[in-house]
């Protein structure tokens, strides 16, 4: 799978990138749809979970495949917030977290957090960007093609500011401000 089908198939279970991981790994990354002419209520998700990813090494951290496996069911319920002309304002999409564990494949050395749960609000910009606001237990990977560049794994305990170029291929083109606690996942895990 290429780098950007593999960032939506992640992006898609973990919310960003990761995902933010609702962690966002945590998240859930909904694709943007046309406006609707009223605001739609909240909708529940079904949960996934539970499931195992593997980003390839390069991507996620330096110099190994990080797996990253969610133990049990993630719910997370999404509401499109629209103005009264019909057009999308804000994605928010929330909901309670779950154990996850991350693992480098090349040691089989691991790391598991049982998380709070995670808010995710997704705002469109006038230039066809978008900023994604994360804030409880989240995870975020930077790909080499992001700004700051990664490979890097990063939870945030707290609050992480973002901007990225489509909900699609989720490129994070810079972050705008973070507080709380962070932790580096591949030194933890031995990068």
């Amino acid at each position: 799978m290429d780098s950007y089908a593999n960032r939506w198939a992640l992006g898609r279970k973990l919310g960003r990138l990761a995902c933010t991981v609702p962690i966002a790994l945590c998240g859930a990354l909904l694709p943007l749809s046309p406006a609707a002419a009223a605001p739609a209520a909240a909708s529940p998700l079904k949960p996934f979970g539970p499931f195992e990813i593997t980003v390839p090494a390069g991507l996620g951290c330096p110099h190994f495949d990080l797996v990253i496996t969610v133990d049990e069911g993630v719910n997370r319920v999404a509401k499109e917030l629209h103005d009264r002309n019909g057009n999308l304002v804000r994605i928010i999409s929330a909901g309670r977290g779950a154990t996850e564990t991350l693992t480098n494949a090349l040691t089989d050395t691991s790391v598991t957090f049982k998380t709070g749960g995670s808010v995710m609000h997704t705002t469109p910009n006038p230039n066809g960007t978008y900023t994604q606001t994360l804030t409880g237990h989240n995870i975020v990977i930077s790909y080499p093609t992001d700004n700051p560049p990664g490979p890097r794994s990063t939870l945030y305990l707290g609050n992480v500011v973002f901007t990225i170029s489509d909900p699609v291929n989720n490129i994070i083109l810079g972050i705008e401000h973070t507080s709380g606690k962070q932790v580096d996942i591949c030194a933890i895990l031995g990068a």
